[in-house]
């Protein structure tokens, strides 16, 4: 579905949401943090991929025949991913301080539904990748228990 399309919602027509003074105030200054965080987010994620670079140099230079290309590779590859699956949620973010700001300056609903659709996806990556790291924790917590068992 194209981020500017609408689905009907089926309610009262008398049944209407509107925002306050207050709220209009409270978006404007959550866009401002959003674009900030947003861009520090970027920002962030350039220098984890670079110092994942040159991380693989560093091993490159300081290797004294005990590491192989493999290991170097796999860091330089473990960073890039890192850093790749962090671009999407922050990527949200910045479009969700983007269509806020288009929202407000333009007193536009549809901009405004579209940032919220933004803002639902970064916080729905973030739920499902926090899931997934917990997961991971309780699987590697078990494998280390196992693991010492067996010894």
């Amino acid at each position: 579905m194209n981020t500017n399309e609408q689905e009907p919602m089926t309610t009262n027509a008398d049944q209407k949401i509107e925002l306050t003074i207050d709220s209009l105030h409270s978006l404007h200054t959550t866009w401002r943090w959003a674009n900030f965080l947003s861009i520090l987010g970027f920002i962030f994620i350039a220098l984890l991929i670079l110092v994942g670079i040159a991380m693989g140099f560093m091993f490159s230079a300081f290797d004294n025949g005990m590491l192989g290309s493999g290991m170097k590779l796999g860091m330089i590859m473990l960073y890039v991913l890192i850093g790749l699956i962090y671009f999407f949620p922050i990527l949200y973010l910045f479009r969700f301080s983007n269509w806020t700001k288009k929202a407000l300056m333009n007193k536009s609903s549809l901009d405004l539904s579209v940032a919220l659709k933004n803002l639902k996806s970064h916080y729905k990556f973030i739920g499902i990748l926090t899931i997934v790291i917990i997961s991971l924790y309780i699987l590697v917590i078990i494998g280390a228990v196992v693991f010492k068992a067996l010894l």
